[in-house]
């Protein structure tokens, strides 16, 4: 039976909260109320209702983690357009000097000129013979270097062969303390020594390895750090003097069947490679696109590697390093490239990748818009966008500079600073612990992958090129470049398989592949799931809601009033009167009964 209550009560606190159990939508709290006076009822409903409560705020915790947690989910599609912009395009010569200008760089020829070798007993001459302070010594050489420090700047102001006194070992105790403050640990495989402590491994013959000294230092890598010493003394607009020129590389160019020529190509200079040339790069404003598929409808070259003019100590393989990337950005041929070879002719197909990335809260990516903020040498030196690698390689860059005094030689464009030299064993060490804390995320790069990027997947596939009938055409064109070419393809017959290739780059379809992240929870599916979870634990709902929203108003009508009177009363004093009691109350009828008939008995005495 259903407890009714009267209207004196309803309006009260307690008979409005009854009221709202007796006739509430929800489950459980109406059987509470109807269970009455039968206590073991009431029980039982109470502690279904606080049971299914507490699931239901178990489920709102899981929720709620789910959320904050701001989880991703990506989505793969194929998308289709009719036109794609066209790719930057940028090949190097595997051989970054080119021998006939080696004249150029005393210090460069002393240690590539002759044979190239650092066996020449002429190359060791040259070198000690070459007054420069800084002249690296030859490998296994003895040296004395006297240097004078002023902060973080490493002056060599001496060096000369050590000829007496006794060898100082570098390692005079069990742990060395670096230039950033932490302990250097100990010097693992590979990890370089003091120069005057360094033994050069020279090659061995193929399968030697009775005498291996897993310490020593190989000989082309002590040469190459070398070489990109004297390369980063070079004033970086001096440098293109050094490589292969693209006037004398690029024999035939076309682009969607119209010629192309050098004047269509952005050059800069790698330190691995040399000169690198950029088809498309996106640097002057203008974009290439492309709204047809296959070789015909891309970009055609036909490229003269000059093998006559490698250095072998330098460069043991012949052909072209490629790397496709998208405009406007850094190219690192040396890190994400693929090898061409000469002789053939050879078909990138090109794919494109969309990757679209979420910013914070859901990820940490660098929005476009703020992109031009993150400025760093590459941005600044070339106007390239910013990208993760290139901010990568900036940090390790700057850390070098700011701890060592001196730049890293892989990235010296300007003469800001000096470069850190492989012979400077102050140097060495010190960007050494650089590199170290980088590797173990001890510096604060703070380098994170652009929201919005385009990558490009390859499909190459090659042919040997030219075929024996159209050989002859291509000596007849190539002998009208020079006389010198023209006397080498005489003297050998295979010079064009040699030195000649055909490249072909174009896309493979006009659908690209969109890989985009989306928030896998958002607050949409956060108040679905808190909805579906009332209404299985407890059976809320809106209309639920809204009868707890309507005793909540009436409770605070309610209590307002109560403290309204009371303070009424509290601001005037109740005049007692015949008809009110001490509180100010009216009396009762009982009151004016006895009021009556003790006026009669007065009245009768």
């Amino acid at each position: 039976m259903m407890t009714s209550i009267t209207d004196r009560e309803a309006q009260s606190l307690k008979g409005r909260f009854t009221n709202l159990l007796e006739n509430t939508s929800a489950h459980g709290l109406g059987s509470i109320e109807r269970a009455g006076n039968c206590g073991f009822r009431k029980v039982f409903w109470t502690v279904v209702f606080s049971f299914a409560l507490t699931m239901f705020v178990l489920q709102l915790y899981y929720i709620g983690v789910e959320y904050i947690s701001k989880d991703v989910s990506i989505s793969v599609d194929i998308k289709y357009s009719r036109y794609l912009n066209f790719p930057a395009v940028t090949f190097c010569n595997l051989n970054p000097i080119k021998s006939s200008s080696l004249e150029r760089s005393d210090r460069l020829n002393a240690l590539l000129g002759s044979s190239g070798s650092l066996d020449s007993a002429q190359t060791e001459a040259s070198l000690n013979n070459i007054n420069d302070a800084n002249t690296p010594p030859s490998p296994g050489e003895e040296i004395a270097m006297v240097t004078e420090t002023v902060g973080n700047d490493v002056t060599v102001i001496s060096i000369g062969e050590q000829t007496t006194g006794d060898t100082v070992s570098a390692h005079t105790t069990t742990e060395e303390v670096s230039t950033l403050g932490m302990p250097r640990p100990p010097t693992p495989m590979g990890k370089r020594k003091k120069r005057s402590d360094i033994e050069t491994s020279r090659r061995a013959g193929y399968g030697d390895w009775t005498s291996v000294n897993y310490e020593a230092k190989n000989d082309d890598l002590d040469l190459l750090l070398q070489v990109t010493d004297g390369i980063a003394r070079i004033p970086y607009s001096e440098r293109y003097r050094l490589g292969h020129s693209i006037d004398d590389m690029l024999l035939s160019c076309t682009w969607k069947g119209f010629t192309c020529s050098p004047i269509n190509f952005t050059h800069f200079f790698n330190y691995k490679h040399g000169n690198c040339y950029t088809f498309n790069s996106g640097l002057n404003g203008t974009y290439e696109v492309s709204s047809k598929t296959g070789p015909l409808y891309g970009l055609t070259m036909e490229l003269y590697l000059e093998q006559t003019e490698y250095i072998p100590a330098i460069q043991q393989g012949a052909g072209l390093r490629l790397s496709i990337h998208d405009q406007k950005t850094m190219p690192f041929p040396e890190d994400n490239g693929i090898s061409i070879q000469p002789g053939t002719e050879t078909s990138v197909g090109v794919r494109a990748v969309q990757l679209t990335r979420l910013p914070d809260p859901y990820g940490d990516c660098v929005p476009a818009e703020t992109t031009s903020s993150r400025q760093n040498i590459f941005t600044s030196f070339f106007g390239t966008n910013y990208t993760l690698e290139s901010c990568e390689k900036n940090c390790l860059h700057e850390n070098i500079v700011a701890s060592c005094g001196c730049a890293d030689t892989r990235f010296q464009y300007d003469t800001l600073h000096p470069p850190c030299l492989s012979t400077n064993d102050t140097q060495v060490a010190c960007q050494e612990d650089v590199e170290a804390a980088y590797v173990y995320e001890e510096l604060n790069c703070s380098c994170t992958n652009p929201c919005s990027e385009r990558v490009y997947a390859l499909t190459t596939s090659s042919a040997m090129w030219p075929n024996e009938q159209y050989k002859p055409t291509i000596v007849s064109q190539l002998g009208d470049v020079s006389a010198d070419i023209r006397a080498s393809l005489k003297a050998d017959e295979d010079f064009i398989q040699k030195n000649v290739l055909k490249l072909n780059v174009y896309f493979e379809h006009l659908n690209y592949e969109s890989i985009e992240q989306s928030p896998a929870y958002t607050e949409l599916d956060c108040l679905s799931d808190i909805g579906g979870q009332i209404g299985l634990w407890i059976g809320f709902s809106v209309i639920t809601w809204f009868e707890f929203g309507e005793f909540i108003v009436d409770a605070l009508i309610i209590i307002w009033k109560k403290s309204f009177r009371c303070g009424q009363q509290r601001k005037t004093t109740p005049t007692v009167s015949e008809n009110t009691d001490f509180t100010g109350r009216p009396l009762g009828p009982a009151y004016n009964m006895d009021r009556e008939k003790t006026v009669t008995d007065k009245v009768m005495t």
